[in-house]
């Protein structure tokens, strides 16, 4: 079960950086997530088997660390990350209702 949610995971991933790469022409895509080490490695190999010509920037850390670095950065007027991957629903709501995430209505969302 764990190893078929990461794959679904990495090929939403390698959708949004596709969509991102096209829009951007993005060479580089920068991930924030608190997924443990083991997981997050496996969601990038998967994205760059997917997306080979774009390098990925992982800043991996627990949920309120990583809230705490965006809050830091959206203060500053320069929010960095491209793809956000966390677990936790009230923080992604609260995010959602301070329209700080960007929408994505080709995401296929279908059998989540």
């Amino acid at each position: 079960m764990k190893t078929h949610f990461i794959k679904l995971l990495a090929s939403q991933l390698a959708l949004a950086a596709t969509l991102f790469a096209g829009v951007a022409n993005a060479e580089t895509l920068t991930l924030y997530t608190s997924q443990p080490e083991a997981d997050a490695a496996k969601t990038v190999d998967a994205f760059k088997k997917a997306q080979p010509g774009i390098d990925v920037n992982i800043y991996r850390s627990g949920t309120s660390d990583i809230l705490t670095k965006m809050a830091a950065e959206f203060a500053a007027g320069s929010p960095q990350p491209d793809v956000l991957l966390i677990a936790d629903a009230v923080s992604m709501e609260l995010l959602k209702k301070d329209d700080r995430l960007l929408p994505y209505p080709e995401a296929k969302l279908e059998g989540i």
